[in-house]
């Protein structure tokens, strides 16, 4: 009995620990393809991952709650490459946190650095709804140059 038991329980945190990857994997993909959606100025994919009521504290020092694909639309958001380095995901039930590092080079004059590249800390909270992940919560700060 006690050999059923320590197996049940081996191949259950094995199917965890392959679920887990799975779902990393996924959400490497959505931020990858999140980012090139940034660059492409792809509001009909950013609508699609991104939460209407998205919290974000944002790198310009201020909160921003939805209003994100506006910004994106309109060219206050706008990037000419953004490279993301996930370091770090943590699945807990329908909640995915990821952490990390993004390189981007800014456009326009909305930003501050326009025309360098920028180097940001990251945390993103990712949430399970119906069959996809959406994108609830982030945090992006610029690292000093």
């Amino acid at each position: 009995m006690k050999k059923l038991i320590l197996i049940t329980c081996l191949l259950g945190s094995t199917y965890i620990s392959a679920q887990s990857n799975s779902i990393e994997t996924e959400i490497n993909s959505l931020e990858n393809a999140m980012a090139q959606a940034i660059v492409k100025q792809d509001t009909i994919y950013l609508k699609k991952v991104w939460a209407p009521n998205m919290i974000v504290n944002a790198p310009i020092n201020r909160v921003v709650v939805g209003g994100q694909i506006k910004m994106v639309a309109s060219g206050f958001i706008r990037y000419k490459s953004l490279e993301s380095h996930n370091e770090k995901i943590m699945v807990k039930d329908n909640l995915v946190i990821s952490m990390g590092t993004e390189t981007l080079e800014t456009l326009g004059s909305n930003y501050p650095q326009a025309g360098r590249m920028v180097t940001r800390r990251y945390t993103n909270i990712w949430q399970k709804q119906g069959d996809n992940w959406i994108l609830i919560a982030r945090q992006a700060s610029n690292l000093c140059e």
